[in-house]
């Protein structure tokens, strides 16, 4: 049976080459892929920037066959219609949902948040009793917000938390990563 979730020795140029991926490839005249960053279980996600502003987003690139998939699609569209409208420093803001006709590629574009995994930082340093609180309420108020819209986090994990350098954190859920995202409540 076909979960929809990727095969991890499946390579990311073959999933690149299929849709005509690469560094300048532009996605609908507004983005541009810089550079591949990771793949999910859905897709590959890639840095990319805004060819008018250089403003750099994540670029997150649906699996052709789930893009094929309504009931995928679907999931999709619904998420970004909630999460378009959650605003609070501990999410990534979702900026658009789309397919590029041309590529014919969907894809998520978010906030591009420049750090590491707090399971990275986990097997480094110990983080203080302080910082744990400050990290614990900040993201605690960002589900607080998607909760309310009517978002429910499946995969809450110290791999789905990026954490910027400097002082200011925000929790960035690589969605891709999993099957079923969110629901209504």
């Amino acid at each position: 049976m076909d979960t929809g979730i990727c095969d991890p020795h499946e390579s990311s140029p073959a999933i690149a080459a299929a849709f005509g991926l690469s560094a300048g490839t532009i996605l609908n005249g507004i983005y541009r892929i810089d550079r591949f960053l990771t793949r999910g279980g859905m897709g590959d996600v890639y840095l990319g920037s805004n060819v008018e502003t250089e403003e750099l987003v994540a670029i997150k690139v649906m699996l052709p066959r789930l893009s094929e998939d309504p009931k995928i699609l679907s999931l999709f569209r619904s998420e970004a219609r909630l999460l378009i409208r959650v605003a609070h420093p501990a999410v990534a803001q979702y900026r658009v949902f789309a397919r590029d006709a041309t590529l014919g590629v969907h894809y998520l574009v978010t906030d591009f948040i420049d750090g590491d995994a707090l399971s990275a930082r986990l097997h480094g340093e110990v983080p203080g009793p302080d910082e744990v609180a400050r990290l614990i309420r900040r993201l605690a108020g960002g589900l607080r917000v998607t909760h309310e819209l009517g978002a429910v986090h499946r995969d809450m994990s110290p791999d789905n938390i990026l954490l910027p350098g400097g002082a200011d954190r925000r929790g960035q859920d690589h969605r891709f990563r999993h099957r079923q995202i969110c629901r209504a409540r």
